[in-house]
């Protein structure tokens, strides 16, 4: 029996240690890993405004890069309002990509190997913050009363930079 335990506590090391590495490594991957968040994202930059986002906003998830001078990304959810696409966090307060958001709201979005220069800006409005958490909660099938229909779920409107 001992030496089965002894096999089992190695084996649940080495799964430790090879998500550790993983975890590591993908800050030096371009861009996310899945859930994994992930280093600077390379791609095609485009300089033209977007004036229409419906490209996007029938898309599951995008990617997001934070923090400009330690560059780290994410791939999240995107929902399309009004024309415009907001970036969605369960239990915003607790994130740290959304606290790099609120300090610096510049950000990147990639899609299909191009990138969006943009500047995020937290959604404050009540009224506003209703209509997305419903267009959230309709687009992804999820729970009306569940964690993502309360306050603690935040948005950023994606506005074009400058």
């Amino acid at each position: 029996m001992a030496r089965v335990l002894k096999w089992l506590g190695l084996v649940m090391l080495a799964i430790a240690l090879l998500a550790v590495c993983v975890v590591f490594a993908a800050r030096f991957a371009d861009g996310p890993l899945g859930p994994i968040p992930g280093g600077p994202m390379s791609g095609e930059r485009v300089s033209e405004p977007v004036t229409d986002w419906g490209f996007i906003v029938d898309r599951d998830t995008v990617e997001l890069e934070v923090n400009p001078d330690a560059p780290r990304s994410i791939t999240t959810w995107v929902v399309g309002y009004g024309g415009q696409p907001y970036i969605p966090s369960g239990f915003g307060a607790r994130k740290t990509w959304t606290a790099q958001l609120v300090a610096d709201g510049r950000a990147v979005l990639r899609v299909d190997g191009k990138l969006y220069e943009l500047q995020a800006v937290r959604v404050t409005d009540e009224a506003l913050l209703r209509e997305l958490r419903a267009a959230l909660i309709a687009k992804y099938d999820l729970d009306p009363e569940g964690n993502f229909s309360g306050p603690e779920t935040w948005f950023f409107r994606l506005d074009p930079r400058g």
